[in-house]
């Protein structure tokens, strides 16, 4: 029992140790560029369809700030398109790094709607932002799959929901003048 507690102990410093080992291309000057995808059914039972182009620069050692396109679909009955900003902050720069992510964005939403025969299609500007947590995991050095849970409002919280997207980043870091 003994040696089962002690091999236990062991693997976990190992483990933890592992994990500790920084990733060189999660620091400072490093670009990121890729996107998310996500399907999410809301409390209405609509089907949306989203997909998160992004490119984003490390200002920091942990710190990245990045522009995404945010583009949703419902059905073709309701389409939005935006540009925002985003920020994010990683906890780790190892293999499995664990991050948080602030965004906000600016666009156009078209709204089809049919009712006794009549369609009528609204189109509005649109205000988008979201709070996250995510988790990239490094399968090479530079390339990461990544996971995502959001906090998304759209237009003042009249639309807001909960959802979860998987997506793929490339991360490219700058050599420096002494290497």
């Amino acid at each position: 029992m003994k040696t089962l507690n002690l091999t236990l102990l062991l693997l976990g410093i190992l483990s933890i140790t592992a994990l500790a080992q920084e990733d060189p291309y999660i620091k400072k000057n490093t670009w990121i560029a890729g996107g998310n995808a996500s399907l999410t059914l809301t409390d209405d039972d609509k089907l949306y369809f989203t997909i998160d182009p992004s490119v984003g620069y490390f200002i920091g050692d942990k710190i990245m700030v990045g522009t995404n396109v945010n583009y949703q679909n419902s059905d073709n009955n309701y389409q939005l398109v935006s540009v925002g900003v985003f920020t994010r902050y990683y906890f780790g720069r190892n293999k499995l790094a664990p991050f948080s992510e602030l965004s906000f964005g600016s666009g156009r939403s078209r709204s089809k709607y049919s009712e006794n025969g009549q369609t009528t299609i609204t189109t509005n500007t649109t205000t988008v932002g979201h709070i996250g947590v995510g988790l990239d995991y490094f399968i090479v050095k530079n390339v990461a799959i990544e996971g995502v849970l959001k906090y998304r409002a759209v237009d003042s919280f009249e639309d807001e929901n909960l959802n979860f997207s998987v997506g793929l980043q490339l991360f490219f870091a700058r050599k420096s003048r002494a290497e």
